[in-house]
């Protein structure tokens, strides 16, 4: 539908996202995390998957709507009533990304099958990410994330990208990326 278009963002977050139109903006810090190109791969796919299914346009279309639907029910966009709409978009759009997430996990997955590059990459970089996780929360702030987080609990993507893997034929190769990830890490390297 578009085509898309990558962009590395010097940023300290480990994260990646992609906006309405194709464009697709992946973070320095999550580069420097990865331990090959078929992590990085799972991650453009997965961001690649949101573009397709029209992830972004969606949400968006559903916070104008609710906007316009308040408007008109009560006359007045101003003050509290357009601070309950930003509310309610926010509470509408984390139910909405949650399965946009799941969606786009099982997209990423299979257009990652569909290339020959091998889906563990995207495996292991959930556990990177689950492992990161542990160590910057405390238990009661994972479990808040979970609930209120846009992305599932990593431990439920985890179970469903094993479960994909395990469905595919025991003798299943895929290419290796001929890619040198340290060289790229190199290059982009944080300042400390």
């Amino acid at each position: 539908p578009f085509p898309f278009k990558f962009q590395v963002v010097h940023h300290q977050d480990v994260n990646a996202f992609a906006i309405p139109g194709g464009s697709i903006f992946i973070h320095s810090a999550l580069l420097q995390k990865a331990d090959s190109a078929e992590e990085v791969a799972g991650v453009l796919a997965h961001e690649m998957a949101h573009v397709i299914h029209r992830h972004g346009t969606q949400l968006l279309v559903r916070r104008i709507g609710l906007y316009v639907l308040i408007g008109a029910m009560f006359g007045d966009t101003q003050g509290l009533i357009a601070a309950l709409a930003d509310q309610g978009g926010f509470l509408l759009s984390q139910k909405f990304s949650r399965d946009f997430e799941r969606q786009a996990d099982e997209t990423g997955f299979n257009l990652l099958v569909k290339a020959d590059i091998d889906p563990r990459g995207m495996l292991s970089f959930f556990r990177r990410i689950k492992e990161f996780q542990e160590e910057q929360m405390s238990e009661t702030e994972q479990s808040a994330m979970a609930v209120m987080g846009t992305h599932p609990a990593t431990d439920e993507r985890i179970e469903f990208i094993q479960q994909k893997i395990d469905e595919l034929p025991p003798d299943r190769k895929f290419q290796k990326i001929p890619l040198d990830i340290q060289k790229i890490q190199r290059r982009i390297s944080l300042p400390e």
